[in-house]
């Protein structure tokens, strides 16, 4: 190459004005509204609705599968012993 030559191609060289509207970076183009579909955007969770969960549901479902899981055994025992 010599020095006058630019190491480029011109039809190579693309800007603004020539770039296609449709192929355009889309942070210029109108928004479509999925973005709020996409899961980046989420609600964040406030402090005062988690200190509101009480531990009670929790309770009540480990002493149901307590409750279930000895009565099984119980039933289990009985009919191995007749």
């Amino acid at each position: 190459m010599s020095r006058n030559q630019p190491a480029y191609k011109d039809t190579q060289v693309f800007d603004w004005e020539v770039e296609p509207h449709d192929e355009r970076p889309s942070a210029f183009s109108q928004t479509t509204g999925y973005s709020l579909l996409s899961g980046y955007h989420v609600e964040p969770v406030r402090e005062s609705h988690r200190r509101q969960r009480s531990i009670a549901p929790a309770l009540v479902a480990a002493g149901l599968v307590v409750a279930l899981g000895s009565a099984a055994m119980v039933g289990f025992v009985r009919f191995l012993h007749s």
